[in-house]
């Protein structure tokens, strides 16, 4: 998160600490979700099913980002998330307190359960993630990179989408290209600005998750028709593959930069989202190539990420591209791409 200043990276946890939180992670979300409403004993009646399945379901996704970050010893995968919801939650005029108090029992349970030599470590990864949430004010964190270009048009393309005006968004790029502007920067300078700005207005509340995907549907149609139109290089010999790993379904940034290496004259293969990693690994076996690109969009597929890389990598050998990795947890948190051990 760009407004957030990055904490010491710590060393990752133990493979048998990070097995203990991954196998016993529903039980760990019925003990806090128990504990919760002996706290809160006004929260059973009529509703106490639905409440205590909403609660089960919020620790699952606590403990899957708390995990990603024990895992690469980075506590911002873990507070970044929490800040993040709590900005959800605030806009939504849902009380936060109720996070706060889960989070305080999801650190006392972990406190007793996990090996002495992970403890300080995971209490470090807490006591950031609840002071970040605790000290978030209702004003919005940014996700956009800190140096993200943006070009005259992107404030009208914006509208075009929140208007869900599918023409008006074709004409503004159409107009862009023919004036000169390239590919790449019509993808970068305009259509992924406006989209960093549909997320925010959903984030608030301001917009729906049907304007939202309507919006991201719009942009893929009218990227389709740029790079009809783009000026292509004369193709050299190099090639590249991109990708979603398995359970990331935000591919459009992907599909930009993809598209961007084909105009520069690459041979690209791109397969788009949800990608099983051993399909991905027989193809490059098959069809080697110079450069493999791998997405992520959340905080809690970075080891995943992790995984798919060293299982890559050990599975190709001598034979493995260069990897490039790339996703919104990646931009939020300098390093953390070295630490996945990506090029």
């Amino acid at each position: 998160m760009a407004n957030i200043a990055a904490s010491k990276m710590l060393a990752p946890a133990s493979q048998a600490t990070l097995k203990l939180i991954e196998s016993q992670s529903d039980v760990l979300s019925d003990k806090i979700t128990t504990a919760y409403f002996e706290k809160h004993p006004e929260c059973r009646g009529t509703n106490e099913y639905r409440i205590r399945r909403i609660c089960r379901e919020d620790m699952g996704h606590h403990l899957a980002f708390f995990y990603n970050a024990m895992r690469t010893g980075v506590p911002e995968v873990f507070s970044n998330y929490l800040v993040w919801l709590k900005n959800v939650l605030i806009s939504r005029n849902l009380d936060t307190s109720h996070t706060s108090d889960a989070l305080q029992l999801m650190k006392q349970l972990l406190d007793e359960m996990l090996p002495e030599a992970d403890r300080d470590k995971a209490d470090a990864i807490l006591q950031i993630a609840i002071e970040e949430f605790e000290t978030t004010t209702d004003a919005l964190v940014s996700y956009a990179p800190p140096h993200l270009l943006k070009l005259d048009s992107t404030d009208a393309y914006t509208q075009a989408l929140i208007s869900s005006n599918r023409n008006e968004a074709g004409n503004i790029i159409m107009q862009e290209m023919d004036s000169g502007t390239s590919f790449a920067d019509i993808s970068v300078g305009i259509i992924q600005p406006a989209l960093y700005e549909i997320g925010r207005l959903w984030q608030v509340n301001q917009i729906t998750v049907a304007q939202e995907h309507l919006a991201t549907a719009i942009s893929q149609n009218v990227l389709a028709k740029a790079y009809a139109r783009a000026d292509f290089k004369v193709p050299i010999e190099r090639r590249a593959l991109f990708a979603c790993i398995e359970n990331n379904y935000h591919s459009l940034g992907l599909l930009m930069v993809s598209d961007a290496f084909e105009v520069e004259g690459w041979s690209v293969t791109y397969l788009g989202e949800n990608t099983p990693t051993d399909g991905l690994i027989r193809m490059l076996d098959a069809s080697p190539v110079d450069l493999l690109g791998l997405s992520i969009s959340m905080h809690d597929q970075v080891a995943a990420l992790s995984d798919d890389i060293e299982k890559i990598q050990l599975e190709l050998g001598s034979r493995c591209p260069t990897i490039a990795v790339g996703g919104l947890p990646l931009n939020a948190i300098p390093g953390l791409a070295l630490r996945l051990q990506a090029e």
